[in-house]
């Protein structure tokens, strides 16, 4: 078995490593597309990877501290979940619930896998993806709506709610790439966000929407003060710019059923917050609200022995006075359901899952370092109306660019100290031999370094 392993799968080191920027690339790229499918392929990529961890014990097995740390929170999110669920009543329903949670259990080899077989070529390509991500997610968009005629698209998620958070958090990291970057790959990710905010727009989803012009808007408001400084006509440009952009994209789609149909819903969601009284309001704003409450009410009668993730909703309706049970699997607000589900306990892992992209990222460069505040913080916003990690394609999405982020070679280690201004180079190197222990006969190496 361990001979068939060398030869015919993992053939030599490059060849590996070429298949699996492959499998990580192509994951980013088309899932957002094809959904449940590419969750397949990356679920067949997180099995491939354990079997790296049984014949490759000497290499595979070598988990740096933030593998064992994104490891730790993932498991302790699914022990915790399962406990609460075999805790409480309608067991056999709780174990479905919990199904796709699995993504966090098979993507723990992938963690340091990836980390080894990662080569200097793969960054490149991987900022290629994620721009060929954009464009795709786009273009797919407006060609279900053209084959569909639906206000809302969700191509192949079979969630709207869920392509939209897929394309938000597609459209965010290509604006950041296209803000960090020179060249032609700048006018790729531009491109890719504009696409992106396409697709966002078909997908009729209000709270995403919403949530990515804030987020956006602060990117871009925040380059274009770091570019005034340098060149403030070049700034001024590129604003006229995205302007122009952006009224180009009005004329385009105003007409379209997709934007008709979400102009309306915001407008009566924002009747009803302004005048809440008002006849014929948003039922859909409303409901969202008497949920969060009866959630809420549901939480401080068990903080911490909770319900289950399974009892939620009846949970939730029996805090109404006439418990007329609600019509979704979820309250609409992911950090309530997790306490309603699994307690203050519950509640601490889920946020502890949303930090791992950023334990991810650290030591990386600025812009994989970006990409990650991204991520966490939009999923963060998203969380507040909508689902969790309760459906499969976003738990291995979210999981693809945690570990995506977790190979990427880390360029600042901790233990280096960099020169700083007014500091001989002897200095510099005697400071940092002591910090990492580096001695030779009793001295640090970089003192005798020095005096050479």
């Amino acid at each position: 078995m361990s001979n068939f392993f060398w030869k015919k799968i993992h053939r030599s080191d490059e060849s590996a490593s070429f298949r699996w920027l492959l499998f990580i690339a192509s994951t980013v790229a088309l899932m957002p597309v094809i959904g449940s499918v590419s969750c397949f392929i990356f679920g067949g990529g997180a099995l491939l990877a354990w079997a790296y961890l049984v014949f490759d014990k000497e290499k595979s097995l070598s988990w740096s501290a933030q593998d064992r740390t994104i490891a730790t929170i993932f498991l302790m999110y699914i022990l915790i979940n399962f406990a609460f669920s075999i805790g409480n009543k309608n067991i056999l329903e709780g174990m479905k619930d919990l199904f796709d949670n699995l993504g966090f259990l098979l993507v723990l080899s992938l963690l340091p896998v990836l980390r080894n077989y990662n080569r200097s070529y793969w960054q490149r390509w991987i900022l290629y993806s994620i721009g060929s991500a954009g464009l795709i997610t786009g273009i797919a968009a407006v060609v279900a709506v053209m084959i569909t005629k639906s206000p809302r698209v969700e191509v192949f998620t079979g969630n709207a709610l869920v392509y939209a958070y897929m394309a938000g958090v597609s459209g965010l990291m290509n604006g950041w790439l296209a803000v960090v970057t020179r060249g032609r790959r700048q006018a790729l990710f531009t491109a890719a966000f504009f696409s992106s905010a396409v697709a966002l727009l078909l997908s009729g989803s209000r709270a995403p929407i919403a949530f990515f012009v804030v987020t956006a808007a602060a990117v871009g408001l925040f380059w274009l003060f770091a570019s005034a400084r340098q060149s403030w006509w070049r700034a001024a440009f590129v604003a006229y710019v995205f302007l122009f952009a952006l009224t180009c994209a009005y004329e385009l789609f105003s007409d379209t059923i997709a934007y008709s149909a979400i102009a309306a819903r915001f407008s009566t969601l924002l009747d009803t917050i302004l005048e809440p009284g008002i006849a014929g309001g948003d039922p859909a704003f409303v409901e969202r609200i008497e949920m969060y409450k009866a959630g809420l009410l549901a939480f401080w009668d068990h903080p911490i022995l909770a319900y289950g993730r399974q009892n939620v909703m009846s949970v939730a309706s029996q805090q109404l006075a006439n418990e007329q049970p609600f019509p979704y699997t979820h309250l609409h607000n992911a950090y309530i359901t997790e306490a309603v589900s699994s307690g203050v306990l519950g509640l601490l892992a889920f946020i502890a899952v949303l930090w791992t992209p950023l334990i991810a990222a650290q030591n990386t460069s600025a812009q994989w370092r970006g990409m990650a505040i991204l991520l966490v913080g939009y999923t963060a916003v998203y969380n507040m109306t909508n689902i969790g990690f309760y459906h499969d394609i976003k738990v291995f999405y979210y999981c693809a660019f945690v570990v995506l982020l977790n190979s990427i070679p880390k360029t600042r280690p901790a233990d280096v100290i960099s020169p700083v201004a007014g500091t001989d180079y002897a200095t510099f190197l005697t400071r940092q031999a002591l910090a990492t222990g580096a001695s030779e006969n009793g001295k640090p190496i970089a003192i005798r370094r020095s005096l050479i």
